[in-house]
């Protein structure tokens, strides 16, 4: 276990009490789903499962991506599960892509995307296998491409071509280290966006050795 981990989880608990309107109706999640959760400044988002909360919790509370309040004009976010992140970005841009293919996570994804009222979130409902299946077909460039897409994130980007990828300007998201393969696969990823002119930064997951967030920017 890690330091941080305990001091992590009580600092969560006190984020959700202090985030979420309805907190004490989190532990019905166990007997009825999906239900709605109004998050403080964030909107409403129906959650399936206690892990949506802590998702919520994390992108929405904590800036698990550090955008703070930057604007990104067009987005693709791939791994969109509940809406979360494609939601957030939405505020702040011109035109977002989620794309998810999990049928439970995009019934939810559209209810989220409902309920908020943003009319500038496109849904690609497929799995995505590398960049050139969105560009330039849905947009011909990519101020913020966001991977949560639990390993997939090393094919999507090593399979995609360089006139792709020269069109994406920041790159953030989660990388999984699950198998020994997907630690090969991170060294050959760094050494393909060093080579795209990206410059990457990596930081801890506060309590997973096998997760760690990251951002390509150039």
């Amino acid at each position: 276990m890690k330091k941080t981990t305990i001091p992590y989880y009580l600092s969560s608990l006190k984020s959700i009490v202090m985030g979420f309107h309805s907190w004490y109706a989190i532990p019905l999640l166990l007997f009825l789903h999906p239900l709605p959760f109004t998050i403080k400044n964030r909107g409403a988002y129906y959650a399936d499962n206690l892990m949506d909360i802590w998702t919520l919790k994390e992108v929405l509370l904590d800036d698990c991506y550090r955008l703070n309040k930057k604007k990104y004009p067009t987005v693709i976010d791939i791994g969109g599960a509940i809406g979360d992140f494609s939601i957030l970005s939405s505020g702040r841009a011109e035109k977002v892509i989620s794309c998810e293919y999990d049928a439970n996570r995009l019934q939810l994804l559209r209810y989220n995307i409902h309920l908020s009222q943003r009319k500038n979130i496109t849904v690609i409902p497929k799995k995505i296998t590398s960049l050139d299946s969105l560009i330039p077909t849905h947009v011909k460039s990519c101020d913020l491409l966001k991977m949560d897409c639990e390993g997939s994130e090393y094919t999507i980007l090593m399979n995609s071509k360089h006139v792709s990828m020269k069109k994406i300007k920041t790159i953030v998201g989660e990388l999984h280290f699950f198998t020994n393969k997907m630690r090969e696969d991170f060294i050959q990823l760094k050494s393909r966006l060093k080579a795209e002119g990206f410059t990457l930064k990596t930081w801890e997951n506060p309590v997973h050795d096998t997760i760690c967030y990251f951002s390509a920017t150039r």
